[in-house]
């Protein structure tokens, strides 16, 4: 006559409650659910994007009388350059971009947009931007899905879109074409190296092209005249 085995009933080993722990935190493929940890990046993406916003306020009410001049195109050029270097390191070491670096970058830039158009009494200054980032976002995700770039590319293309919009107006577009050709030179350079396959970066590109056209753009009118 074999004897019953006794144990704990209903409570699971330390081994499956571990199982069960990691599987909780995984996406559900049917629903796309979130895992636990999601909330916690949208709150950081969040409170970055308000902190941003509201520091980006508070440099335009201080320097309102000098919004409209060149040092002051200067000054936010060097807070973009700023800016993108987080995402973009972040990029060239796990070719990532996440949103908590990338949001705040589009809310400061929107607030000056604003600011500056008050300041030199020109509507372009803000709806130019708003124009140029939405398109360079919409071209962006026509080559992601034509598996060229990733959706991270997108936003982060149309938020350094922002800035140089101000200045340059419908050619701040031209980041998508110059930002292009930085990729395709370096995956040639890649390439002759003998490392063509390997996973690129395409962050650096975006941030050098569309700084390229932002300080292009104040020197020229600096030259003119326009920017004093």
């Amino acid at each position: 006559m074999s004897h019953a085995t006794t144990g704990h009933v209903g409570r699971p080993s330390t081994q499956t409650a571990d199982v069960l722990r990691r599987t909780r935190r995984r996406r559900d493929p049917m629903t796309d659910a979130a895992p636990a940890g999601r909330p916690a990046r949208i709150s950081t993406t969040l409170t970055a994007s308000i902190a941003a916003a509201g520091g980006s306020a508070l440099l335009a009410l201080a320097a309102h009388p000098i919004a409209g001049t060149a040092a002051y195109a200067w000054l936010i050029t060097a807070l973009l350059a700023g800016a993108a270097a987080a995402p973009v390191t972040i990029d060239l070491r796990t070719r990532k971009l996440p949103n908590r670096w990338v949001a705040p970058i589009a809310a400061g830039a929107a607030v000056q947009t604003i600011a500056i158009a008050y300041a030199t009494a020109d509507p372009w200054r803000m709806l130019w931007p708003a124009i140029a980032a939405a398109v360079v976002f919409g071209i962006y995700v026509a080559l992601g899905l034509a598996g060229m770039f990733g959706f991270g590319d997108a936003k982060f293309a149309a938020a350094m879109t922002i800035v140089p919009a101000i200045y340059a107006g419908p050619l701040a577009l031209y980041v998508v074409p110059i930002a292009v050709l930085l990729a395709g030179f370096w995956r040639a350079v890649l390439t002759a190296a003998g490392r063509g396959k390997q996973p690129r970066a395409h962050g650096p590109a975006i941030a050098i092209a569309a700084l390229v056209i932002v300080v292009a753009t104040i020197v020229l009118q600096q030259a003119e005249g326009v920017l004093q």
